[in-house]
């Protein structure tokens, strides 16, 4: 049996071309690297989250509208490119407007709500 198992191991084992010392060094260095990058994006992106809500909050001072239309926007730029699509702003704008009209907020104020926090969202996005 000894015998079977020697011959069976010993022909799957090839020899290598070269050999290369890994270095855990560099790895760590890296992995570290990889780490701070990913908490400044984090902080970044909580920026990004207080802008935001800022930009509500200077239109909106209800609790609850202001939850609805962060959940609007929020949906709405989880694509990559969306500041660069029209429709995309356009389509943000008209349910910014519906929420805030649904609110018993008047048809003008809402569309020029909506129409000044996308501009100002698509400014920040631009920007980041």
């Amino acid at each position: 049996m000894a015998y079977i198992k020697y011959s069976m191991c010993k022909s799957n084992v090839r020899s290598a071309s070269s050999f290369e010392k890994i270095d855990f060094d560099a790895i760590k260095a890296e992995e570290s690297k990889e780490g701070v990058e990913i908490a400044e994006s984090v902080v970044k992106e909580e920026l990004v989250d207080k802008a935001i809500y800022d930009i509500v909050s200077q239109y909106i001072s209800d609790d609850a509208i202001k939850q609805n239309v962060l959940r609007i926007i929020t949906r709405q730029t989880e694509y990559i490119d969306w500041a660069n699509k029209e429709a995309t702003i356009s389509d943000l704008r008209r349910k910014i407007k519906r929420s805030l009209s649904l609110q018993s907020i008047s048809s003008d104020v809402a569309t020029q709500s909506a129409r000044n926090m996308v501009s100002q969202l698509v400014n920040l996005y631009v920007k980041k």
